[in-house]
């Protein structure tokens, strides 16, 4: 049985997408369900998904959870905290 998924996107992002799976061979109906089929294999993304550069809301949170260590975990350093956070 086939379900329909509905998604908004522009009308750039969709040709642009478009061009590349036809040049890869794929209609954009394809790519969406390897897409979709990937993401059940790996129970998420099925791609590394971080912040290029971390907004003040993210830094602020590092930053009080690596100068107030009561509020948490006490790390030795910032490197540290740092290791600690790209394991997750």
């Amino acid at each position: 049985m086939e379900a329909r998924v509905t998604a908004r996107t522009t009308f750039e992002t969709k040709e642009e997408a478009k061009r590349i799976y036809e040049a890869l061979g794929v209609d954009l109906s394809t790519a969406i369900n390897v897409f979709l089929k990937k993401s059940i294999v790996a129970g998420g993304f099925p791609f590394s998904v971080t912040l290029d550069r971390p907004n003040a809301v993210t830094m602020k949170a590092i930053e009080d959870s690596f100068q107030h260590p009561e509020k948490g975990k006490h790390h030795e350093s910032f490197e540290d905290f740092m290791e600690e956070m790209n394991a997750l």
